[in-house]
């Protein structure tokens, strides 16, 4: 069709016809993303809460299970807001998967930050293994760096089904208690003092049964693979004055267990870009956020009668600020739900050196009866014990 010989109306018509039915399309997915990004986000978090709940009921049903963890940890810059100029800061790039978090250092030159370098997530030397069998079989090692020997802490508990031993590494004590029944009952127990994802999903307790109400975020990330495991990513955020804290949670596609967690807390940005933290180093933060201000310069010509001028102070130039950082932990699980559980597993066999103990006055929890009990008493009473305390037989 040749436009040249339409009438000029026609034309104008089409054309405003055409803008007007561009301009309400654009109004009507103006109007629509409000609603589809409100259902968007409820969408993603019934999946969060629907992955959370079968995963703590496939622990909860679980027979045996064995888990070894390794605890890593890194500091990693993040982006603040826009500065006051309105230069964004390059964002860091924090990939979920293998890749380990990269670094990012200011520039001195201009203070924008270089390309980044990928530092690797440290160990901290803490680890846990846990091996459970239903009903009540259980060993839990713990093992943490000490700060004060240089060498590392292990805590250990051993249920046997009738006897819970526990370890004071402190003090080298180890102490017996009569076990319970059902894992449930463990965690009610004042010397296991073990409060891990996994240890009360495996005794029948839902962890994230309040999250909504705890968390200001919960989401759905998507699939991710975990050391060839393919995993869906559960994201979790809670907000107070002074940090941020976000949580994702690597939840196996096929089994429904618990392989990574990631826990990030990121301190709330302040405009100098430094936090403080109440110590003596305040004073220097305060010094290096003050202006610098040039001292005076007298000037005069060549007879001395020109007025001294004092000039004008120059702009502080660019102060190389603290790139704001956020603290990572990392724990990773190996699992077996075929844990080849042996009896010997279960069995306690206290450290050299290691003293068994029951407060002054009292006896032991389990309660030796009749002519034992009188025995044990009476070579006590006596003297025959050198300890403060009855020494009630072990193991019996």
């Amino acid at each position: 069709m040749n436009l040249s010989k339409k009438p000029l109306w026609i034309l104008e018509t089409v054309f405003i016809t055409g803008i007007s039915l561009g301009l309400c399309a654009s109004n009507r997915v103006q109007g629509d993303n409000p609603k589809r990004i409100a259902e968007a986000s409820r969408a993603s978090e019934e999946r969060a809460m629907a992955l959370l709940k079968d995963m703590a009921s496939t622990y909860a049903q679980l027979p045996e299970y064995d888990q070894k963890t390794e605890f890593s940890s890194a500091l990693i810059p993040f982006s603040p807001p826009p500065t006051p100029l309105g230069r964004p800061v390059p964002p860091t790039e924090d990939p979920l998967e293998e890749d380990a978090p990269k670094e990012i250092a200011l520039s001195p030159s201009d203070g924008t930050p270089p390309p980044s370098k990928k530092p690797r997530l440290k160990k901290t030397g803490r680890t846990l293994s846990l091996t459970y069998a239903s009903p009540n079989l259980l060993r839990v090692e713990m093992e943490q760096p000490d700060s004060s020997e240089g060498g590392t802490v292990k805590h250990v508990w051993v249920g046997d089904g009738k006897i819970l031993w526990s370890e004071d590494p402190e003090q080298k004590f180890y102490l017996r208690e009569k076990s319970p029944r059902k894992l449930n009952d463990f965690t009610r127990l004042s010397s296991l003092n073990l409060t891990t994802l996994e240890f009360l999903m495996l005794a029948g307790v839902n962890p994230f049964e309040r999250v909504k109400q705890d968390s200001d975020e919960v989401r759905a990330l998507g699939s991710s693979v975990i050391r060839g495991r393919e995993t869906e990513v559960v994201f979790l955020k809670s907000h107070d004055s002074t940090a941020d804290t976000e949580v994702k949670l690597y939840i196996g596609k096929a089994d429904h267990l618990l392989h990574r967690v990631v826990m990030d807390t990121i301190p709330v940005y302040t405009p100098q870009g430094v936090g403080k933290v109440g110590d003596a180093l305040d004073e220097l933060i305060d010094q290096l956020d003050a202006p610098l201000v040039q001292a005076p310069i007298h000037e005069s010509d060549e007879n001395g009668d020109l007025p001294v001028l004092e000039q004008p102070a120059l702009p502080p130039p660019p102060v190389m600020g603290i790139l704001p950082m956020k603290t990572r932990i990392v724990y990773d699980n190996k699992i077996s739900l075929r844990a080849n559980v042996l009896e010997k597993q279960f069995q306690y066999k206290p450290p050299e050196g290691y003293s068994f103990f029951v407060p002054k006055g009292s006896i032991d929890p389990l309660k030796p009866k009749g002519k034992q009990k009188e025995k044990t008493y009476r070579l006590w009473k006596r003297g025959r014990g050198k300890l403060p305390y009855p020494p009630f037989p072990i193991g019996k």
